[in-house]
Order: structure tokens, then sequence, then C-alpha cells
């Protein structure tokens, strides 16, 4: 889960390339909307349940939690809510974020067999779908889980993650990487922001696995 300051961050869900930026916390639910009515009948929400309907007829629900709605702050920090991002059949994948009273995560389900796979950051998917690039935030020296790029490979049961590194990072420094294009399976273009400034680079897919190809600024 990403806390503090990553919250007010862009969840960024790549398909086939393309980069559809939605809000990391569920404050507007006229675009989720938007989105569910263009996916119909496969997403759908009643009130706090969202409902998935798997290509078995199978359906898996997700319900926000009521410290959600609490206007208590005490009982809010206990909210776990659902907001539908996308749908994409052609990797057989539904994108969710999962929001928290600080921070937020985000879920690839399956929609064969409704099989949920939870990433602490956004997340991006290869043209083909076999690949997922997670980038996380966070502040170097402190944050244990960022700031880092991950990348992850669909195995037949589950991903797994195949690279992580942290370019362009300073210790103790702020960062946060965004996928800018995903063209090809072997090739990603992305920047990075460390204090502000901001430069761009480069993974590329060999032979021997990802590497970083290039540094712009």
């Amino acid at each position: 889960m990403i806390a503090t300051f990553r919250h007010l961050l862009w969840i960024v869900a790549v398909l086939g390339g393309l980069a559809i930026p939605c809000s990391a916390q569920n404050n507007n639910p006229d675009e989720e909307a938007k989105r569910l009515a263009a996916t119909s009948p496969f997403a759908k929400r009643e009130d706090d349940r969202l409902i998935l309907r798997m290509v078995t007829g199978a359906t898996r629900t997700f319900v926000n939690a009521p410290a959600c709605r609490d206007e208590n702050p005490v009982v809010e920090a206990r909210c776990v809510g659902y907001e539908f991002t996308a749908y994409n059949r052609a990797h057989r994948l539904f994108i969710l974020n999962v929001y928290y009273y600080e921070g937020t995560d985000s879920l690839l389900v399956d929609d064969r067999t409704g099989r949920v796979t939870t990433f602490d950051g956004r997340i991006a998917l290869s043209p083909s779908g076999d690949f997922v690039a997670e980038t996380l935030a966070g502040l170097e020296g402190y944050d244990q889980a960022g700031p880092a790029i991950q990348i992850w490979r669909r195995g037949r049961i589950k991903f797994v993650r195949e690279w992580r590194a942290a370019p362009g990072i300073a210790n103790e420094s702020e960062a946060l990487y965004q996928v800018l294009k995903w063209p090809t399976e072997d090739r990603i273009e992305m920047q990075v922001a460390v204090d502000g400034e901001v430069s761009g680079f480069k993974l590329l897919r060999g032979p021997k696995g990802w590497h970083i190809a290039e540094t712009e600024r």
C-alpha cells in the first residue's frame, strides 16, 4: 500500500500501450460510472458493491467498507474501498483501484478464475498483457517499498517478479516514476521526477532480461 503523500498521485493503467489515468481516490463516482457503462455487462456497481462477471458466468464481488462513508476520522481510518478502472478483454484482466484512508493499491482480477493479484504501486500492462510494470513512489532511504520500478511476468497461475531497479535516485530523494509509453513488448518509455527534476529513460528487454537503456534530461 502506498501511504502519506503518494495517495494523492495518479494511478496509470496501460492497456496495449495506451496510458489511461484514473484518480487514486474514488472521489469522482461519475467517472467510474462512465467506465462501468462502457464495460457493461461485465462490471457494475450496486451501492457499495462492485460486481465483476467472469467469462464462466460466475461473479466476483468487492464491497466497500462502511467506514469509507463515515465522517469520523477514527472510523474512516478503517476504510477499504474499491474503484473500477478498466476491463481488458484481450488480456483477460479487470483492473481495480483499492483505496484506504491513506494509500492505494492496484488490483488485477483474472476474468476466468477471479484470481486477484495485488500491487503496491501504479501499474501498466505490456501490449500482450504478459508483463506488468509497477512503479513505487517514495523517499529513498525511508520507504521500504520504494521508490522503485518492478517488472512482473504473467505465469500460468500468478504474476512473478522478474526485475527491480531504482534508476536515477540518490539517497534521501523523493521520487516518482511514470510509464509514458509501452510501444512494444520489449521496450518501455519512462520518466522519473526526483525532487522536482524530471528525466526520461527507456527500459529494454534483451536475452539477459530487462536493463536501463539510456537517460535523457
